[in-house]
């Protein structure tokens, strides 16, 4: 599945979701520690809960746990773990068009099921005739 982390503030406070090019959608979203654990169950198929102290673990996966964490620093840094240029604006399925600058928003109302909220803050794509 092609996808990116992207980052994002709102209040004060840091959001991050694994944002799918695939469905167009947020797949996963989280605070930096919910995110990184997700990813290293998605690689691995496995994790203990979060706050449960596994060395064991750790040590298993400490390759997919460093390049979650390369991933997940770029994404502090930039704004998206991805290579290429940070996106103005994310698609979000059929719904209409993020604008990057409200994805820490966006992820708030999602966490706290705000669903219409959230599709909220989108704007509608251009019309477009299909024949």
């Amino acid at each position: 599945m092609g996808r990116i982390i992207v980052r994002g503030e709102f209040e004060g406070k840091v959001y991050y979701a694994l944002w799918s090019s695939i469905v167009q959608a947020a797949v996963s979203i989280g605070t930096r520690e919910e995110m990184l654990h997700e990813l290293v169950v998605d690689e691995i198929g496995y994790a203990p809960p979060l706050g449960v102290d596994d060395p064991m673990w750790w040590t298993k996966c400490e390759r997919s746990v460093a390049f979650h964490e390369f991933a997940l620093a770029r994404a502090d840094e930039t704004g998206t773990s991805s290579m290429a240029r940070r996106p103005r604006d994310l698609i979000v399925g059929y719904d209409g068009i993020l604008p990057i600058e409200k994805i820490g928003q966006y992820i708030k109302l999602l966490l706290e099921d705000d669903e219409a909220g959230a599709l909220a803050l989108l704007e509608p794509f251009d019309d477009v005739e299909v024949s």
